[in-house]
């Protein structure tokens, strides 16, 4: 069932922790999601990507890949095109917003 993997208004515990640590003298250099139910390692959904990547954008990332090995991987591995400073400010130009269109 994919109904918390989706819903925007549903919140995990990578969240927190990544906001709590923003409050203290830490460097937070890895971090690995786990789902309930028996699923063990899961892959960050979308809105943890996003703000791990804001926060921690060195940051490294446990996940199992599709022959369920678990790797370590770049935050930016994982959101390739991630929402950022860089991207917004080139939105005006059409030139630089739309390749390949």
């Amino acid at each position: 069932m994919f109904a918390n993997a989706v819903a925007a208004g549903v919140s995990s515990a990578m969240v927190p922790g990544i906001l709590d640590a923003q409050g203290k003298p830490v460097v937070l250099t890895h971090v690995v999601a786990v789902a309930n139910d028996d699923r063990g390692v899961i892959s960050p959904c979308g809105r943890c990507r996003q703000m791990m990547f804001d926060y921690y954008p060195d940051i490294k990332v446990i996940v199992k890949d599709d022959e369920g090995v678990l790797r370590t991987v770049s935050v930016q591995q994982l959101l390739p095109f991630a929402y950022d400073q860089k991207r917004i400010r080139g939105l005006g130009d059409p030139a630089k917003a739309a390749v390949d269109l």
